[in-house]
């Protein structure tokens, strides 16, 4: 069985995808404005983590993958 990749979306996919950040950023924007930039911190605290992590993992894929062509 094939390990699909998390990150890559299919077409049809794209549009939810869409929708739940339209939906993040209109929820965002009730907020009053300290907790808004508290929680905008907090979720670009958590995405760079997250890209930090994935920045790392490829890393660590790619003399793999080389290995493989």
């Amino acid at each position: 069985m094939e390990k699909r990749n998390l990150f890559a979306l299919e077409t049809n996919e794209v549009t939810s995808v869409a929708e739940a950040i339209e939906a993040r950023v209109s929820l965002l924007q009730t907020l009053p404005p300290s907790e808004w930039r508290d929680s905008r911190l907090m979720f670009l605290n958590s995405f760079m983590q997250k890209l930090d992590e994935l920045m790392e993992q490829a890393q660590l894929e790619q003399p793999v993958r080389l290995g493989m062509d």
